[in-house]
């Protein structure tokens, strides 16, 4: 079965929100310009409105008397928009200022808002070794090594955040997942349900790791509370299919693998999982031909290769039990191909 996990929301914007808090506000200096009678609202108006005259405001001062507090400020106006000219402002900081701290989290994540995240960890480890309780900080690090598939470093940081976020629990699960170990999943994910309940992606997480440890009877509820909400989820009916199937109720399996179907009906594993369940039926040629259509682009896939020749050689037609024949023996030979690609060199004999 395919990994069900969905994707936690918002793991990224922790970094942004860290950088932000504790009263970074555009405007906290009066812009020039300025009539000391406009109150300082006013001026955090006029910055965040856009307006081209803020930044020129913002430059003038600057070249009057160059101030890190200020040009942070001002990066964090561009960063809204253009965060390439926020990174120029910010590059302006050395690491001895004051500022410096608050102008790493920002180049940190303007970085990861470009997609350059090898530009954004160095600013991020001397981050987390000056501040090693930063949670948005460990999560951005986190989410870098998860896109660049080290699972275990991911992992490594994820754990080091205080868990009082579920996103912190879904990105634990989806590490383990990635890793192959789904029955450590199983904890961070009801963490994550303890801490909100209508947490939809745990409620399917936790089911799919509940099925994949053979617990179907566990599983079920919380899969359902899933498809409550979004009944028309691919991953959502098939992981309900599989749970149905492993209970022995078949009927009803098929019905949920055939509404992840209808969504996504050129999705070749749907259809494997469908002719499995059909075969388990006892109806062969139905399974058969709903894969005959799949040959000419998985014909050569193991999977598919040995549902499709069971499903043939189950079929009442003779001519089926004549394919099934071709398929059996097409299977062999991509299991020996395979076998002996897959050789140490120097060991095949």
């Amino acid at each position: 079965m395919s990994r069900a996990v969905i994707r936690r929301i918002g793991v990224l914007s922790a970094l942004m929100l860290a950088a932000l808090a504790g009263g970074w506000s555009i405007g906290r200096h009066w812009l020039p310009g300025l009539s000391p009678a406009r109150s300082l609202d006013d001026a955090r108006r006029a910055a965040l409105s856009g307006e081209a005259d803020a930044i020129e405001s913002y430059r003038a001062r600057l070249a009057e008397s160059p101030d890190d507090a200020l040009r942070v400020e001002l990066a964090e106006f561009l960063g809204r928009s253009d965060p390439l000219a926020a990174l120029e402002e910010l590059r302006r900081i050395e690491p001895g200022s004051k500022q410096w701290p608050r102008a790493a989290r920002l180049v940190a994540a303007y970085n990861l808002k470009l997609g350059r995240d090898y530009d954004a960890r160095p600013p991020l480890e001397a981050l987390a070794a000056a501040s090693p309780g930063d949670a948005g900080v460990h999560l951005s690090l986190a989410e870098i090594a998860f896109r660049g598939a080290g699972y275990e470093s991911a992992l490594e940081e994820a754990r080091r955040v205080d868990p009082t976020s579920p996103e912190v629990d879904l990105l634990i699960a989806e590490c383990l997942d990635n890793l192959g170990r789904p029955a450590e999943m199983i904890a961070p994910l009801r963490r994550a349900l303890g801490l909100d309940p209508e947490l939809l992606p745990a409620h399917l997480n936790l089911a799919y790791a509940l099925e994949k440890g053979g617990r179907p009877k566990e599983a079920l509820p919380h899969v359902e509370r899933f498809l409550a909400a979004i009944p028309e989820s691919v991953q959502g009916n098939k992981l309900l299919a599989m749970i149905q199937w492993t209970l022995g109720e078949r009927e009803e399996a098929l019905s949920s693998i055939r509404r992840s179907r209808r969504t996504e009906p050129s999705n070749v594993s749907l259809a494997i999982l469908e002719a499995e369940i059909l075969l388990d039926l006892r109806r062969g040629k139905e399974a058969f031909d709903l894969l005959a259509p799949f040959d000419g682009g998985w014909g050569y896939e193991p999977r598919f290769l040995k549902v499709f020749a069971a499903a043939a050689r189950s079929s009442p037609r003779a001519g089926d039990q004549a394919e099934a024949e071709r398929l059996e023996q097409r299977l062999a030979d991509v299991r020996t191909t395979t076998s002996l690609s897959s050789a140490e060199p120097g060991t095949a004999k």
